[in-house]
């Protein structure tokens, strides 16, 4: 029984949601529903694309173990929390699942060979397009969001992540041959 766990990441903007959803469809691979604290965005709903709960809420299944991986964003007066519930994941079913490279991390940790991540590589004017077809586009927050990404994902860590990567002209490079 196949039972990996793919794991997607990139910048902001890069179609990780998307492709995990194709991926579900296409791969009948569960898509795994991250949990966040920030607020819902105009078509989004209640699993779709997180589950969404208050930062009391998280922090009780912080300080309970609940989690598989965590990280907490500090935006201006608040803090968003976002993590996946250890409850998402089952032995015997294989998953999609949208990550930072923290997540990654704490996703070999805890699934060991399961786990193969794929990175989105896509230049940052076309992912600035996506952004603004959003519809919620706000420049100092597609800044701060830029500024963050450029800090994660450096060479360096795109090479530590893994397995694939995918090139925005739809080539990859595949790391294990």
């Amino acid at each position: 029984m196949d039972n990996r766990i793919t794991v997607l990441l990139g910048k902001c903007c890069a179609g990780k949601d998307t492709m995990a959803r194709n991926m579900e469809l296409q791969f009948k691979d569960n898509f795994v529903i991250s949990t966040t604290t920030r607020p819902m965005r105009d078509g989004e709903s209640e699993g779709n694309p997180y589950h969404f709960i208050s930062n009391e809420e998280f922090e009780y299944g912080i300080k309970n173990d609940k989690f598989i991986e965590y990280r907490e964003y500090k935006r201006y007066d608040s803090v968003w929390y976002y993590g996946v519930s250890k409850d998402e994941i089952e032995d015997d079913k294989s998953y999609v699942a949208v990550l930072d490279i923290i997540g990654l991390r704490e996703f070999r940790k805890a699934f060991g060979n399961r786990v193969f991540a794929t990175y989105l590589d896509v230049p940052e004017l076309e992912r600035l397009e996506r952004c603004k077809r959003r519809g919620d586009y706000n420049e100092e927050e597609w800044i701060r969001r830029k500024k963050s990404d450029d800090l994660m994902f450096t060479n360096d860590v795109i090479e530590e992540i893994g397995d694939i990567q995918l090139l925005t002209n739809n080539n990859f490079i595949n790391k294990n041959e």
